[in-house]
């Protein structure tokens, strides 16, 4: 990795923003490594004579002997300064006992860095949930048979093992290496939070000496999740390229089996055109008062192909109002619908794309929603090949 773009370690004037003995208290634990790169921490206070610009340069250029610890931490507590992040990091605090200083001219990067000195892991763990709530779309890959198998803590051998793998694939697609997971135990199933680089960015900025040219790699997060109840793994990601690695990688260095979890199809929206509104059915799923259809797109395949989408409140009572029927031909490639949860006011969004996507308003709306299509029909049935030993995944391999 070349360098990359923390801001608010950004320029000097971002550093000197930052209160003199939170920097110090900071940096000192990486004393060793910025003294080999130039930059003398001094024994006391940080003061206006210290080399902002010597510190600057080395944050912003790290390589691969910069330590993984240091680049962690600057990363985490960057974006913890988000003004969204640094709020819900102060009520986290409060809630743990950690006493913010007296002072009101406090910075968001002094918060974040003051939480972090205090405990590390309370941080990442914010930074962690941050990342889970903005997870909407996810694709869903089941595992053989619907097999369904708890996943025990992983082990720091595996999750090594795991990192290694993904790094080969980002550093093959010009991505950089120093991927990093982050693994959240729910509830509902093992999340995993992992960051790895993005394409290198090239970008000019100014400081006291001038403009010059800043390389740097951006950080990309993908969200990855084990639902044991399910027997499935959910990755939100961007490229199909990345879907494909984690579905063969989290099968392998976890259940032993690239092919764990096959890829095959798990919706269907044929049971729209088969049961009509009754498709929409859902008094048997408590918390849930109803469910409407409000878009479908349809693909007409062949040389002259079409894609044709339909928008309505209701589409089922348009049809009825029109006098027409639900058309018959074509592959249904996407659905959209209104569902109304019992526990808000307003009805939310959930949207269907064959074959495995699912996008979801807020996240914890998929345990109901799922209840409601497979009733329906429109999650296709794998054999219940129900693991009774419900062993744990491999301990390491």
């Amino acid at each position: 990795m070349k360098s990359f773009y923390p801001k608010c370690f950004s320029n000097t004037g971002a550093l000197r923003s930052i209160s003199p003995s939170l920097l110090m208290a900071f940096l000192k634990t990486h004393h060793r490594y910025l003294l080999s790169r130039g930059v003398v921490l001094p024994i006391g206070p940080i003061t206006d004579e210290f080399d902002f610009s010597g510190l600057t340069n080395v944050l912003m250029n790290a390589d691969g002997d910069t330590p993984g610890d240091l680049i962690d931490a600057l990363h985490i507590v960057n974006e913890m300064c988000e003004p969204e992040a640094n709020a819900g990091l102060v009520e986290r605090a409060r809630e743990r006992g950690i006493e913010l200083p007296a002072t009101e001219d406090l910075t968001a990067a002094d918060i974040a860095i003051h939480v972090w000195l205090h405990d590390r892991q309370l941080v990442e763990q914010v930074h962690a949930e941050l990342h889970i709530r903005a997870a909407r779309t996810y694709e869903h890959f089941q595992s053989k048979g619907g097999r369904r198998r708890v996943l025990t803590r992983p082990t720091a051998q595996q999750m090594n093992r795991l990192e290694a793998d993904l790094d080969e694939w980002f550093a093959n697609k010009k991505r950089g290496r120093g991927t990093r997971i982050l693994v959240v135990k729910r509830a509902d199933g093992t999340w995993f939070l992992i960051r790895h680089g993005d394409g290198l960015k090239r970008e000019e900025c100014l400081d006291e000496v001038g403009t010059r040219s800043v390389c740097f790699r951006p950080c990309k997060y993908d969200l990855v999740v084990y639902h044991p109840a399910a027997g499935e793994l959910r990755v939100n990601c961007r490229t199909k390229g990345e879907k494909e690695l984690y579905r063969r990688q989290f099968g392998k260095h976890f259940f032993g089996d690239e092919e764990h979890f096959p890829g095959e199809a798990k919706y269907t929206l044929e049971p729209i055109r088969e049961l009509g509104e009754d498709c929409l059915a859902c008094g048997h799923v408590p918390g849930i008062e109803w469910v409407r259809l409000c878009e479908y797109t349809i693909l007409y395949p062949g040389a002259q192909w079409e894609k044709v989408t339909r928008r309505a409140e209701d589409i089922f009572a348009r049809l009825k109002a029109t006098e027409r029927e639900f058309p018959a031909g074509g592959t249904l490639i996407k659905a959209c619908f209104k569902v109304k949860f019992a526990s808000c006011k307003s009805p939310r969004s959930v949207t269907i794309r064959p074959s495995n996507v699912a996008q979801y308003t807020r996240d914890g709306d998929e345990s109901l929603i799922e209840q409601w299509l497979l009733a329906r029909g429109f999650i296709r049935s794998l054999e219940e090949s129900l693991d009774e030993e419900d062993v744990p995944a491999m301990a390491g391999h």
